[in-house]
C-alpha cells in the first residue's frame, strides 16, 4: 500500500501484476468498497505519491537493490519523476552529481524528497510549477531516513530520533519519546519474588516468598542465568517447597520452568 487518492475514497497499492516477462511494478486504485483494482497511466512507478489536488504524481520508478549504498553515484540512483496526470507533462528534480533521490510527499503543492546532494541524506523540496529547489535540512552526522507529511508538518527521521518540521519556518523540532517496557527485562529495578502456594510441607515459605532485588537490566537469556543460580543457592527441601512437589531433578533448566516468578 502506497496512501490514498486525495478524496480519501480509494486505497492506492503498488503491485507487479501486468510485469511480465520481467517484474515491472505500477500503481494501481481500488475504492474502499471492494471492486477491481485500476492501472493508474503511469507505466513503472516503484514507490510515490498523489498531490493533494489530484492533479500530479510524484514518484521513482525503481526500487533499490541496496537502499543503504551511502552516496552511491552509479546507474541505479533515480531523480523524483514528476507527471501531470491530465497532460502526462514529466519534470524531474534536478540531479547534478548523479546522486539519489528518494521518498517524495506532497505538501502545499510542493514535492519534498530525500536528497544526497551533500552526502548527508537531508530533506529538499521542488515546486513544479515553477522548478525552484530548496534545501531543508542540513543534517551533517546522521542521514534522514525517512519522512512524510500531514496537513501543517512534515515528520521525519533522524538519528533514531523523530523530527517534526514546520514548512513555513523551516525549523525543525526533535521529539522526546518515553517508551516503558512491560517485559521483566527491559525494567531497570525490580525485586524478583519466589513464591508457592503449597503449605503442606515443612520447609514451606512464609507467604510472599523469599525476594532478592535486582539492579540490572536482564535480557532473556541472562534472566535465565540468573534465576538459576539463585535457585542453585537454596536447600533442595525449600526448592521442593517452591516446586508444592518433592525434588525430581536438580536440573536448574527443570527449576527454572516449575518455578513462578513474580515481579513487584
Amino acid at each position: 500500500m502506497q496512501g490514498w487518492t486525495p478524496n480519501g475514497k480509494e486505497v492506492v497499492f503498488q503491485s507487479s501484476r501486468e510485469g511480465v516477462p520481467t517484474k515491472i511494478v505500477k500503481f494501481y486504485t481500488v475504492g474502499m468498497n471492494g471492486g477491481l483494482p485500476k492501472a493508474m497511466v503511469v507505466p513503472q512507478v516503484a514507490f510515490g505519491e498523489i498531490s493533494e489536488d489530484g492533479g500530479y504524481l510524484a514518484y521513482t520508478p525503481i526500487t533499490f537493490w541496496d537502499p543503504e549504498w551511502r552516496n552511491y553515484r552509479g546507474g541505479q540512483p533515480q531523480p523524483i519523476w514528476i507527471v501531470d496526470l491530465k497532460t502526462h507533462e514529466l519534470k524531474q528534480t534536478p540531479q547534478p552529481d548523479r546522486e539519489r533521490h528518494t521518498d517524495p510527499v506532497w505538501h502545499d503543492g510542493n514535492v519534498y524528497f530525500l536528497s544526497e546532494r551533500d552526502y548527508a541524506n537531508n530533506i529538499w523540496s521542488f515546486n513544479p510549477k515553477n522548478n525552484e529547489l530548496k534545501q531543508i535540512t542540513t543534517h551533517k552526522d546522521f542521514d534522514v531516513k525517512s519522512l512524510d507529511a500531514c496537513k501543517d508538518r512534515i515528520v521525519y527521521e533522524q538519528g533514531g530520533y523523530l523530527h517534526l518540521l514546520d514548512p513555513k519556518t523551516g525549523k525543525a523540532k526533535q521529539l522526546t519519546i518515553n517508551v516503558q517496557g512491560d517485559f521483566n527485562w527491559a525494567r531497570r529495578a525490580g525485586k524478583m519474588c519466589l513464591s508457592t502456594n503449597y503449605k503442606m510441607h515443612p520447609y514451606r515459605l512464609p507467604a510472599k516468598g523469599p525476594c532478592l532485588n535486582i539492579e540490572a537490566i536482564f535480557l532473556p537469556y541472562q534472566k535465565k542465568r540468573a534465576i538459576g543460580a539463585i535457585l542453585r543457592s537454596l536447600p533442595v527441601p525449600l526448592i521442593a517447597s517452591l516446586f508444592g512437589r518433592p525434588m525430581v531433578s536438580k536440573s536448574p533448566g527443570s527449576l527454572m520452568q516449575a518455578a513462578s516468578i513474580n515481579w513487584s
